[in-house]
């Protein structure tokens, strides 16, 4: 593979083209935009005090290609660990902790025992039943829990009401950006699987102290360009270049034929459906029907401004709120300038 394009300069747009130039092959990335780097920018305040970042907020240990990512980037030094205890609020003065430690299996179940103490001990012990038995399930079985949701698979595990509200519902939302009645169960075990199980750090979320400008977008512009790679802004394809049935390459807005080896889409479904029933690629005609079928989980964000801190821990979960985090974004937003905290909501 000599030459890629890749249409679409969002973060995995930018991704794929870091993965094949590190690999040396050439890249070049449409973007619609005037500036790449889709929800993953970080704009700054009208003010130009803040960094406001859009998207991923938190980071696990378990996201084994993020942290390859940011090692060929460079910028890896700059996601720190949390470790210690997570604050979890509720309605009523409702409170406990989510412990973090960077133990193996089972010692970090252990320590996260007596911590919970917003949930009874019977049902502490049922939340640990549960992340002990996906351990021995083997990858056939895991997979037929794709035919149901998260929520019914914890119920058909003894998971009350109470506790999927106190505990379990915080979880799916962090891992999967979305309720439990809607997440496919296959999938949650699988995230159980590899934080708790796949060694010491693995369940341990990590913070950026960096915006995830300068994280991500920004070093990432720099390393495809340093390897000759192209990033064309503000431009949309309207079109395939197809030889001999298969897609070589791009046709722009403004007549432009951009052509290539591999052609990489990497644009939202809603954007690539009206781009395949232009072109004259028939097996592109074949894919709308499945990805007209993609359906969104948006994540919705809100910076505040606080005299004072609202919060102790780096950022706390909350029960039966409008909002399901808080983070406290002062030293990443402002340098500690002025307090700063964002809600966000999935």
């Amino acid at each position: 593979m000599n030459r890629a394009v890749i249409i679409g300069g969002g973060l995995a747009g930018l991704t794929a083209g870091v993965e094949i130039a590190s690999r040396g092959g050439n890249v070049t990335i449409i973007e619609a935009k005037q500036v790449a780097g889709g929800r993953a920018k970080s704009p700054v305040s009208k003010q130009g005090k803040m960094e406001l970042d859009w998207g991923q907020h938190l980071f696990m240990g378990c996201y084994t290609n993020t942290f390859r990512l940011l090692d060929i980037l460079g910028t890896k030094n700059h996601l720190k660990p949390v470790i210690g205890k997570i604050e979890i609020k509720g309605r009523g003065g409702l409170s406990g902790k989510l412990p973090l430690f960077p133990l193996p299996f089972p010692l970090n179940l252990a320590s996260s025992f007596p911590a919970l103490s917003h949930i009874s001990i019977p049902e502490r012990v049922k939340i640990i039943e549960v992340i002990v038995n996906v351990v021995g399930v083997k990858e056939k079985k895991l997979r037929s829990l794709d035919k149901i949701s998260a929520l019914k698979w914890l119920e058909s595990l003894n998971q009350s009401k109470d506790v999927i509200r106190k505990f379990w519902r915080i979880l799916v939302v962090s891992a999967l950006n979305e309720e439990p009645e809607n997440v496919s169960a296959y999938l949650f075990a699988k995230v159980l699987k590899l934080a708790f199980f796949s060694g010491g750090n693995s369940s341990l979320p990590y913070l950026p102290d960096i915006s995830l400008g300068k994280l991500i977008i920004q070093p990432a512009i720099k390393f495809i360009r340093e390897r000759g790679g192209e990033i064309i802004s503000g431009q949309r394809g309207v079109d395939f270049l197809i030889r001999n049935g298969k897609a070589k390459g791009v046709i722009l807005k403004d007549g432009r034929e951009i052509e290539g080896d591999i052609v990489i889409c990497a644009i939202p479904p809603h954007e690539l459906v009206p781009l395949l029933l232009k072109t004259r690629w028939e097996e592109a005609h074949h894919l709308v029907e499945s990805i007209s079928t993609f359906r969104y989980s948006p994540i919705l964000t809100l910076f505040l401004r606080t005299k004072s801190k609202l919060i102790d821990s780096p950022y706390a979960g909350i029960i039966d709120g409008n909002f399901h985090w808080i983070f406290d974004r002062t030293k990443i937003s402002n340098n500690g300038r002025e307090k700063c905290s964002e809600f966000f909501d999935y």
